[in-house]
């Protein structure tokens, strides 16, 4: 009786609850209890980067439901191959493996270069995967994903992301609304977004002193500030206030952590003081559901891939793994112009000023043909971004000429690992 009376008080109180009357969206009705469920991904976290966070009070949120509370479990979990965002969602939420071949690949049937978070890739896949696979999260909300599963509601999803949803979400009286009801929220956020814009000048200069590359290091400020903050703070919202309509199946994706371990390390400051913010965000959404009044909701923290700490391979040879490899494979081709060896070496500088998914077109997802990149088939392609890549060649190598160059690739360009395939089609290593 007592507990029904304080959920009920929380709920006149909730400035969730008054948002959806102010907006007049459907409101949860109490009545018999039913079942719902909140997917919460936390992008490029490894196990063992998990422990060391918990370890050092970095999420203090969820090493209590762990530990204290003993309400949740922890286990690891195979992301299999490729250990990318797109190859791991598209069978969780379709039930459909191995149709993302890496995260950046070429469709040799149209002679397309497609990039994971790329609107008109995700797009592409997502067609695929529904045709051959059953969505998950249909009927629910998802946030901040590659791909939609389905759901009757998807915000800031590489699949569904162009203008015209994003004018869609700027609605002005939503605005207004959070304004009143979140101002002490948005002063936070806005403190909090004057911090990293601080830090990432900070990382600015020192990536400079450091010698990396300036164009990238400038983009890294807005996109962190975008991905760490601003859109963490947005997805926090929105999944509040879905937990408070009675949305039975939400999931979101928090990209903070992967943006910054990209760029300084799975165990650095930064990567681990972004994933601080992450177990606020998921403390806020988890005590709003254990207050609803209509659904019981169950809670799963996943992660997709883990990032891994490692040495370029630009650092260590001093040439870029796209450039090694045309200049090694060059001999069995020499119908290539030598201009045409560095085409494309420019793309991640041209994609990462797009900051992931948020270079937008004009459009509806789905009626359109994807506009990717076409490639020449003259050329040698080779696409690495992720941690598989793939080289296509203009035509066909023989069986010995395949083993030689992989043989090539190992020995004197310095790759640690190439798979091929050999006369009888069977996978072949080369090490």
């Amino acid at each position: 009786m007592i507990e029904t009376l304080k959920k009920k008080l929380f709920r006149f109180l909730s400035r969730s609850q008054w948002a959806i009357r102010l907006l007049n969206l459907p409101i949860c009705k109490p009545g018999k209890m039913r079942h719902g469920l909140i997917l919460i991904q936390i992008d490029g976290l490894s196990f063992p980067q998990l422990e060391q966070a918990i370890e050092k009070r970095k999420m203090p949120f969820l090493s209590k439901l762990l530990y204290r509370d003993k309400t949740h479990i922890c286990r690891s979990m195979y992301s299999g191959v490729p250990s990318s965002t797109p190859a791991v969602q598209g069978e969780l939420f379709y039930g459909v493996p191995t149709i993302v071949p890496a995260f950046e690949f070429v469709d040799r049937k149209e002679n397309h270069r497609h990039v994971g978070f790329n609107p008109e890739t995700a797009n592409s896949l997502a067609k695929e995967l529904t045709e051959k696979g059953t969505p998950l999260l249909r009927g629910g909300h998802v946030y901040s994903t590659i791909f939609s599963g389905g759901a009757k509601q998807a915000r800031y999803c590489s699949e569904t992301m162009n203008l015209d949803t994003l004018i869609q979400s700027l609605n002005p009286l939503k605005f207004l609304v959070m304004l009143i009801l979140h101002a002490g929220k948005l002063m936070r956020i806005f403190m909090f977004t004057l911090v990293e814009v601080v830090l990432a000048l900070q990382d600015f200069v020192k990536g400079v002193i450091q010698r990396h590359d300036i164009l990238r290091e400038l983009t890294f400020i807005p996109a962190r500030v975008i991905v760490c903050i601003i859109l963490r703070e947005l997805v926090r919202f929105h999944l509040k206030m879905d937990v408070s309509q009675g949305i039975g199946l939400v999931c979101a994706n928090f990209l903070g952590y992967d943006e910054q371990a990209h760029r300084r390390g799975p165990e650095s400051g930064f990567a681990h003081w972004s994933l601080k913010g992450i177990d606020g965000a998921i403390k806020d959404i988890y005590q709003t559901a254990e207050k609803s009044t209509c659904l019981d909701y169950d809670l799963v923290v996943y992660s997709d891939h883990g990032q891994e700490h490692a040495e370029s391979y630009e650092a260590v040879n001093q040439i870029s793994v796209k450039k090694a490899i045309k200049k090694n494979l060059a001999e069995y081709f020499p119908q290539i112009a030598q201009s045409s060896q560095l085409e494309d070496e420019t793309i991640l500088n041209t994609l990462y000023r797009k900051m992931r998914s948020f270079g937008l077109k004009k459009g509806t997802p789905g009626n359109s043909r994807p506009a990717v990149t076409r490639v020449k088939n003259r050329d040698i392609q080779v696409t690495t971004m992720g941690p598989l890549g793939h080289i296509y060649f203009p035509s066909p190598l023989t069986g010995k000429q395949m083993h030689a160059a992989a043989l090539k690739l190992v020995g004197e360009a310095g790759i640690p690992q190439v798979f091929f395939l050999d006369k009888n089609r069977k996978v072949m290593a080369a090490r």
